[in-house]
């Protein structure tokens, strides 16, 4: 029996009327080379099947405690059923990128059955009439509850879906047994550990605090004694993102070569690959709200999730989340891309350096140890009071996937994409997961809130340009992958 730890259950809170906690993976694959080969319901329900065994997600439900008194139970489903969680759909002719995208958006926003394992697949026909998709393509929509995956452990649980090559080897060599979590306890014994979880939290964190002081003191010490400039905390402004959510939602993406962003990063001293989407993201943002008229003075502020997991992979945990986070300001108020770049990698060099005698894997074992109710009600203060907006204005995440050619019954995976939840206060999230050296900026949020998604998007191209202007396959790639776009 395996109880969720506290940022998990903060997802399950997170839920709300217009808006769902779910992550999904999508992956394009094009024909397979035999026609026999092609993927049907019948057959993705056996290959599901044969990958049980790839992650204890698939078998394993949630027991709530009474009253929110402690945190919810993993519990074998014991009435698990496999057809239940898969299920086939076509779009309809001509199978156009808008329809695509329509599609998966419903899907990725439609609220899962909480009694059930928090996962389901759909297989997607009628792709003929996207540019620089092959006619005979399909797509494979992932989804799960982020109560049961972070980032990393999203990526491996989507990736046992997938094949290393054509013949069917598994892309993860994982040997393991189902998990067993046990049948659901009893609601008496649920109240009795309750009691003795709620008593043992503040002892527990206190213990995490004081391991923790040691790293907060130096920097406690540097803002009493002023720091310097660059350090003090940026105002957020108030934008068109820090809407309340409409019920519906939308996105748009487009590709870039993954060994463009490794180029550019080398132009600035310290930067990395997340620098220079950072610095793309806050030149899109400046020419959409400059187009609007729209721009504040103060620069935007991103909300960047960081994987706290031990970089060894040593985690205590196969599943759930690890996450920490820091706010790093887009210098939005820069006219020029280098400028821009330059600045970023600055501010996100001193965040880090200050996480480092703090780090982020404490910080997050803090929050594990608040009394479940205490978390129940916060998360609930937090999105009720509309709180996103005071401390960021866009969330932007980096999640690096397989950078090898994946496969699914012989079907080449083309294109990766990647959809994360938004919230009121937050509506507007750009992902940048990457696969098999492409890294593509997946744009979500609301016809409400961004009603020109199609422009926003040609605005991250026009930022990308302004940091790549010689690109030898820039002319190339605009051919090949502008595609995935609107007909």
């Amino acid at each position: 029996m395996k109880q969720l730890g506290a940022q998990d259950a903060q997802f399950l809170h997170a839920d709300t009327e217009n808006s769902f906690a779910n992550v999904a993976t999508v992956l394009i694959f094009g024909p397979p080379k035999r026609e026999r080969a092609r993927l049907d319901l019948e057959s993705l329900i056996e290959h599901v099947r044969s990958r049980l065994h790839m992650s204890p997600i698939f078998r394993r439900r949630l027991v709530r405690v009474p009253l929110e008194l402690d945190y919810p139970y993993w519990v074998n489903d014991e009435h698990f059923d496999v057809d239940y969680h898969v299920e086939y759909s076509c779009l309809p002719e001509p199978g156009t990128w808008s329809q695509f995208r329509r599609f998966v958006s419903k899907y990725h926003n439609k609220p899962m059955d909480m009694n059930r394992p928090l996962w389901e697949v759909c297989l997607l026909d009628g792709l003929d009439a996207i540019e620089g998709i092959p006619r005979g393509s399909f797509a494979l929509i992932l989804k799960a509850h982020h109560a049961a995956v972070d980032g990393a452990t999203g990526m491996q649980f989507f990736a046992g879906f997938s094949d290393i090559d054509e013949e069917g080897t598994p892309a993860l060599a994982v040997e393991l047994e189902p998990e067993e979590t046990g049948a659901a306890p009893r609601t008496g014994e649920m109240l009795t550990r309750a009691l003795i979880n709620n008593a043992r939290s503040p002892i527990r964190l206190m213990d995490t605090l004081w391991r923790v002081v040691p790293g907060l003191l130096p920097m406690v010490l540097r803002k009493l004694s002023g720091g310097d400039r660059e350090d003090e905390s940026f105002v957020v402004p108030d934008t068109r993102f820090n809407r309340a959510l409409s019920p519906q939602k939308h996105f748009d993406a487009c590709w870039f070569a993954l060994s463009d962003f490794k180029r550019i990063k080398s132009r600035v001293e310290g930067a990395t690959v997340n620098d220079v989407v950072l610095a793309v993201c806050g030149g899109a943002l400046r020419k959409y709200l400059l187009a609007h008229k729209d721009l504040p003075h103060e620069p935007l502020v991103a909300w960047v999730p960081i994987n706290a997991r031990p970089k060894d992979g040593s985690s205590g945990e196969a599943i759930g989340n690890q996450i920490s986070a820091m706010t790093v300001p887009l210098f939005t108020d820069l006219e020029t891309a280098e400028d821009r770049l330059a600045a970023i990698t600055r501010q996100t060099r001193r965040s880090k350096e200050a996480m480092s005698g703090a780090p982020a894997k404490l910080l997050t074992e803090m929050s594990q140890h608040f009394p479940a109710y205490s978390m129940a009600l916060v998360t609930r203060m937090i999105i009720k009071g509309n709180i996103f907006k005071r401390l960021c204005n866009v969330m932007i995440t980096n999640v690096p996937g397989p950078q090898v050619p994946l496969y699914l019954k012989g079907a080449p995976c083309l294109h990766q994409l990647g959809l994360t939840p938004i919230g009121d206060g937050m509506g507007l999230c750009i992902g940048t997961p990457s696969y098999n050296g492409e890294l593509v900026f997946m744009v979500i949020s609301t016809p409400l809130i961004i009603p020109d998604i199609d422009f926003f998007v040609q605005c991250l191209r026009d930022s990308f340009g302004e940091l790549n202007p010689t690109s030898p396959s820039r002319k190339r790639r605009r051919r090949s992958r502008q595609n995935l776009h609107p007909q």
